[in-house]
């Protein structure tokens, strides 16, 4: 069993390998277990795994029979990810945080010790008044899928004002807003491809001087995607969750 305060204070501590023979992290042993540390990479595997959906080291611990996750020293929730957990995030000031459509439970306290400049959601999970902090409740900048999604977070505290809804979807589970010349995409999963990708954002390409991906769940990029995106300067950030 990981106790709660196992490591708690172990400034200099960097990695760690827990034994296979892990079978409980109770309610909040992940969360405190880290708190105070310089853990930067976690590797376990038996009831708990530390990797992603393909078995690529992930650095979290995450319960292998319900993908919730415990603990995690990225702010990037994997794509499989159904369960987030109190203090489930390395305490860490995050400037884009995104919630995958995958998500289907948020649970008490799960993202409050962090600090977050925007946050990207396509899940439709319900958010407890304590899941986010009540700085970020009124001063981050929060996109969402949907209008069912955006009165969740209105439920939970958050500052109406600064809630944007998606201008469109551009796969099962990726979403876009056009922020003036600036195309931002967000969600996770697979992009539409062919004439489904054409009723996105279609007409407007030409005009995008920018365009950034938010998150790391995102598996594939239509190779046409960008094709009419004429106007945009400089690189654009793929995330390495992309596949293809």
């Amino acid at each position: 069993k990981l106790e709660g305060t196992s490591f708690n204070g172990c400034s200099s501590l960097k990695s760690v390998t827990l034994p296979s023979a892990l079978n409980s992290t109770g309610n909040y042993g992940s969360a405190f277990a880290f708190d105070n540390t310089g853990v930067e990479s976690v590797k376990v595997n038996g009831l708990y795994v530390s990797t992603d959906k393909n078995g690529n080291e992930a650095n979290v611990i995450v319960v292998k029979s319900d993908n919730a996750l415990r603990y995690s020293v990225s702010p990037n929730i994997l794509p499989n990810i159904a369960t987030v957990t109190y203090h489930c995030i390395k305490a860490q000031s995050v400037t884009d945080f995104n919630i995958p459509a995958s998500v289907t439970a948020i649970n008490a306290n799960s993202f409050s010790n962090l600090t977050i400049k925007n946050i990207y959601s396509a899940s439709t999970a319900t958010i407890p008044a304590t899941a986010f902090s009540a700085t970020d409740k009124t001063k981050a900048k929060v996109y969402v899928a949907s209008d069912a999604i955006k009165a969740k977070f209105v439920a939970a505290g958050f500052t109406e004002a600064n809630i944007k809804v998606a201008t469109g979807q551009c796969g099962a589970g990726m979403y876009y807003y056009v922020n003036g010349k600036k195309l931002i995409i967000f969600g996770g999963g697979a992009m539409y491809t062919g004439s489904s990708l054409d009723k996105t954002w279609g007409a407007k390409a030409s005009t995008f001087t920018s365009i950034e991906f938010k998150g790391t769940a995102i598996t594939s990029i239509s190779a046409s995607a960008f094709a009419s995106c004429t106007a945009v300067k400089g690189a654009i950030e793929i995330p390495a969750s992309v596949t293809s």
